[in-house]
């Protein structure tokens, strides 16, 4: 049976479960292989949410620890975004509100999507933060694979495929496995030894241009945001792909309306969505010219756009256009090697997938024409100040490209002798590699990093109990502060790469940070103009700043321990 447009949506289980291979064929198999298939399909079910899921579980179990030293997160990733996403949840939670002051930037609009953190903070309020996160991240991860699944069986209906699609997708991984051999060899353990005290992530060695990390460890797990943009961008674009088809306008609206809230959860996938409905529109005009089509696509775009512009503008101060010509991406080499050995044997399989389709599937190489021009789009621009942000772009061609790569495996290795079959498990299991090595290194101690000491907690808990949640404080800037991270309190001046990375601009307050911390009549001017409340000295302070202290003794001091003082300048003005 040949797929063409024509008849994507009307394959019957029938046809599916009887063809010699599963897409392509046409002979039917006899009879009696209906159960046999069937149990095959369940098997490969289970096994999609059995192993990926249970990923999700380990990840999010581990994600925050609280230990009797102070608090860990379970990944490095996590060491800088987890506190980020601390800071949002307990201000959320200090000031019952969804209308919240920017944690790390006080004054002004919070400038990042609100929603994960959001649910995160309510069941927070009622169980606890290790719970909440632990309970939003195993179920959006869940949530994830399901329509992860339904947006591969919308084009493919074999459950190997499905299988297949997202071990190369959650499992991915380059070349960068030749360092996990150098640096066994180098030290002298034995295998299991070495195993369980790994040096570094094998899918994420920056210093020597591995930038395409693992999809679990770069995206799902840190990135709250895209861990609950993924499942709504890909439902959104299989009902927008259905109403398409099938020209029904309860799609279209649906779709439409799940693009539109997509800023309360990531701007970037609203990106994709734009990118990505211009591209198909354009081959829409070019191919068919479908008066109906046309009249649905408007459809779509308008919805979004009455329903995204709105929020657009009530979450961000800063404009969100960031548009430069910058070819490469991250590298810092050959475009061609550093993709090369960042995808390793994916890269050439995904070439050879390209060709591959567009021959036997030309409806396919169209749906899937627009994800590689994503691709190549984010090799030659840069649409956030921070160039590595454009992998949030990527990781959906790269998902798309895993469902190509799979389905040209399994056509061409898994279906054929066995010769074939173990020339296909070689391929998978070198494309999987590095992968599965950082993936169980997440299972051993060396992943531990500490975020906050004890110290820190109880710094943070006392400016809790003896502050207003509207309070401003001046801090440091260093990332994990715990006053702005653990207080729900907004300080002046937070971490300059987060502001950076959000198109904040905060040089002007930088400066007047440190005139603040020197004293006198132009710090008191400053205080006066950012209505500040407070002023943190503790270590990051001192390690940080030229502290005036003859002038900071003047005020009372709120709260003091051996290593802080917060000093009250509310009425800075009187003195």
């Amino acid at each position: 049976m040949v797929i063409t447009s024509k008849n994507v949506y009307n394959f019957t289980f029938i046809q599916e479960v009887y063809s010699k291979k599963v897409l392509g064929a046409n002979i039917f198999a006899p009879i009696y292989n209906i159960k046999k298939v069937a149990r095959h399909n369940k098997f490969f079910t289970l096994l999609v949410f059995g192993i990926f899921g249970f990923l999700y579980f380990h990840l999010a179990t581990n994600m925050l620890q609280i230990k009797t030293d102070g608090w860990y997160v379970g990944q490095i990733n996590l060491y800088g975004d987890l506190v980020f996403h601390l800071s949002l949840i307990n201000k959320f939670l200090a000031s019952n509100s969804v209308q919240i002051d920017n944690p790390i930037f006080s004054g002004a609009k919070v400038g990042y999507p609100i929603t994960a953190d959001w649910i995160t903070a309510i069941i927070a309020k009622s169980t606890s933060l290790t719970f909440s996160l632990f309970v939003t991240t195993f179920i959006w991860g869940i949530l994830g694979i399901y329509v992860a699944r339904l947006f591969i069986k919308t084009f493919i209906k074999n459950e190997r495929i499905v299988f297949l699609s997202l071990l190369l997708f959650f499992v991915n991984g380059g070349f960068g496995f030749y360092y996990f051999f150098q640096d066994l060899f180098v030290s002298q353990k034995p295998l299991i030894q070495f195993l369980l005290s790994m040096p570094e992530q094998y899918t994420d060695i920056k210093e020597k241009g591995y930038w395409w990390i693992n999809t679990y460890l770069a995206y799902f797990l840190p990135q709250r945001g895209f861990l609950l943009a993924f499942p709504i961008t890909l439902l959104a674009l299989v009902l927008l792909y259905r109403g398409l088809q099938k020209n029904s306008a309860k799609y279209i609206c649906l779709a439409g309306l799940l693009c539109g809230t997509l800023p309360l959860v990531q701007p970037h996938s609203l990106l994709l969505i734009f990118l990505l409905s211009l591209m198909f529109f354009a081959i829409e005009l070019l191919k068919n010219r479908n008066e109906a089509r046309i009249k649905n696509w408007l459809i779509f775009g308008l919805i979004t756009t009455i329903f995204s512009i709105p929020i657009l503008k009530s979450l961000f101060d800063q404009s969100l256009s960031h548009f430069v010509f910058a070819p490469g991406w991250t590298s810092q080499e050959n475009i061609i090697w550093f993709w090369f050995k960042n995808l390793g044997i994916f890269g050439p399989l995904l070439i050879i997938s390209i060709f591959w389709i567009y021959n036997k599937n030309r409806h396919y190489f169209y749906l899937y024409f627009p994800f590689l021009m994503i691709f190549v789009l984010s090799n030659i621009f840069i649409f956030q100040p921070w160039n590595f942000d454009n992998s949030k772009l990527l990781v959906y061609w790269f998902f798309t490209s895993c469902i190509l790569v799979a389905y040209f495996l399994y056509d061409n290795f898994f279906t054929e002798t066995l010769l074939k079959k173990i020339i296909g498990t070689v391929l998978v299991s070198l494309m999987i590699f590095a992968g599965a090595l950082d993936l169980f290194r997440t299972f051993t101690p060396v992943t531990n990093y500490k975020i906050f000491s004890n110290d820190d907690i109880k710094i943070a808990s006392a400016v809790k109990n003896k502050t207003s949640s509207s309070a401003v404080f001046v801090t440091s800037s260093i990332h994990n502060h715990p006053v702005s991270a653990l207080s729900g309190r907004s300080t002046l001046l937070g971490f300059h790469g987060w502001l950076w990375s959000h198109g904040i601009q905060f040089n002007s307050r930088a400066n007047d940070l440190k005139t603040i911390y020197l004293g006198g009549s132009e710090a008191e001017q400053l205080i006066k103009k950012y209505k500040i409340n407070y002023v943190t000295i503790g270590p990051p302070e001192k390690s940080e700043f030229s502290i005036n202290y003859s002038y900071f003794n003047k005020f009372p001091v709120a709260i003091e321990n051996t290593e802080w003082k917060i000093y009250d300048v509310k009425d800075s003005g009187s003195r």
